[in-house]
């Protein structure tokens, strides 16, 4: 699967579920696989995109402790989670809360952590609290000739690998 991209801003009901516009890209009363994102979001995973990813996680050295460690959180912590047949999604408890969302929103006032932003990227979705994604991607806006740098080492990166000059 590479057609994982947009998004946009949404919100969650006080059960915690939220309306996925990707909802034609995966069948309804069909599920999704959610995981916590290194970065402070919730990754989204289709089948399809998340056996993608364990078998490439599977082909890192099995006894390597920063495999081991990443296991832990990147599949140990995955949920399936269903969607209705009006597409909508529950969100695990433990991943709102690792991504700094909720669902019940104590002070009344203030339902800035109940809204949040989905973002495709590429192979999976990630679902982040507005206020921490705006911080995060400000950093990448801050420096763009930095930003340009660090894309021109990756592909680098990428054409060593892959044998190029």
């Amino acid at each position: 699967m590479a057609d994982a991209y947009g998004g946009g801003i949404l919100r969650l009901d006080d059960r915690g579920r939220l309306q996925l516009p990707i909802v034609p890209q995966v069948h309804k009363n069909s599920f999704l696989i959610m995981t916590p994102g290194l970065e402070g979001c919730i990754q989204v995973f289709t089948d399809e995109s998340w056996r993608d990813f364990v078998a490439w996680f599977q082909r890192l050295p099995r006894f390597d402790q920063r495999k081991v460690k990443l296991a832990r959180v990147l599949i140990g912590m995955a949920h399936e989670v269903y969607l209705d047949a009006q597409g909508r999604a529950v969100i695990p408890e433990e991943l709102l809360r690792h991504a700094k969302a909720e669902a019940q929103n104590k002070d009344k006032t203030n339902d800035a952590k109940r809204t949040v932003r989905l973002v495709g990227m590429l192979d999976h979705w990630e679902i982040w609290q507005v206020d921490r994604f705006k911080a995060h991607t400000g950093e990448v806006f801050q420096d763009p000739e930095q930003c340009k740098a660090e894309l021109e080492a990756l592909e680098a990166a990428s054409n060593s690998a892959n044998g190029e000059a």
